[in-house]
Order: C-alpha cells, then structure tokens, then sequence
C-alpha cells in the first residue's frame, strides 16, 4: 500500500488539509500497528508494509519527482523479477505474429505521406 500526500495545499479550505494529513497518517500508522479485538471480529493484525510519500506541493517539479521515482523503481526491480530492459521487447512481442501490426504501421505512413505531398 503506497500512501502520497501535500503538505501544502492548492485550496483554500481552512483546516481541511490539515485533517487530510492527519488521516493519511493515522491510515498508514494502522497498517504498521493493527488494533486487537477482544471479541475477534474487528481484530485488525499490524506489521502490514506500506510506503509514505509526501510532496511539499501538488505542481509539475513535484509530479515530475514522483514519476522519476515510479521509474526508477521499475528499472530496478526489473532484472530482479526477470523483467526485459527497453522497448525491444515490445516491439519483438508487437511484430511476432506475421509481422501484421508492421505492415499495418506502414500502410499509415504511406496514407500520411501521400495526403502531405499531394496527388501523385
């Protein structure tokens, strides 16, 4: 579970951030703690991973982190899972099976090519 936050908000609610930030916190502090129930139906056990993330503001520099962030983390774990590197592989998956989605990208080449140059 990955929990991302603002510490400073784009609205001007009073108080709402503030009660934002205190839920996503107590959110994520539940799935490290748990609660026990003595009864045993509300019993919600802890030691449950998760990953909190908190960006100063919601604007692009910020998005932008948290997207280098998402792939880094891709690129890392991928040789770890046996995950191929780069869009070769794509492609190889993309073009297998008689070439059909090549040849269809190059027939729109052509009919993008012939409309901007006119009537032959």
């Amino acid at each position: 579970m990955e929990f991302i936050a603002v510490r400073q908000a784009s609205h001007a609610l009073p108080g709402h951030q503030q009660q934002l930030l205190a839920n996503v916190l107590a959110q994520s502090q539940a799935l490290m703690q748990g609660k026990p129930d003595p009864g045993g139906h509300r019993d919600f056990p802890g030691n449950r991973p998760s990953t909190f993330l908190l960006l100063e503001r919601l604007d692009p520099a910020g998005l932008g982190a948290l997207l280098a962030l998402y792939e880094h983390r891709v690129f890392v774990s991928g040789p770890a899972r046996r995950l191929p590197l780069g869009l070769s592989h794509g492609r190889a998956c993309a073009y297998h099976g008689g070439g059909r989605f090549a040849r269809h990208e190059e027939q729109e080449k052509w009919k993008i090519f012939k409309k901007r140059s006119g009537p032959a």
